[in-house]
């Protein structure tokens, strides 16, 4: 699918979990761009989509150097809500918790 890009949308570059490593997706800001591209993915792969706690956005410039790179980090949990997967933002949540242990008491 292709669009009209607006003079002020830029090109970001969005990872998550299973996404494709090249998910190339347009947005005025980084997390209009997480949003978007996650929308987009969960929409495609409905079940099967695999999720990690942790999104990331690269910045995409003209020219840029991989060492250059403008890179976001979004909790994914947290884009979810923001798009309206509440449920699915609760599970991911949930998981995440226990994978980190975040209930344990700490010395």
């Amino acid at each position: 699918m292709s669009k009209a890009v607006k003079n002020q949308e830029k090109i970001y570059r969005v990872v998550c979990g299973g996404m494709d490593s090249l998910y190339i997706t347009f947005g005025e800001n980084p997390q209009e761009a997480a949003a978007g591209a996650l929308k987009d993915y969960i929409q495609l792969n409905k079940e099967n989509a695999e999720l990690s706690p942790i999104l990331c956005v690269y910045s995409w410039h003209e020219n840029i150097k991989e060492e250059d790179e403008d890179i976001l980090a979004f909790y994914t949990p947290s884009v979810l809500e923001d798009i309206g997967f509440f449920a699915l933002a609760k599970k991911l949540s949930e998981i995440s918790d226990f994978l980190l242990d975040t209930d344990r008491n700490r010395y």
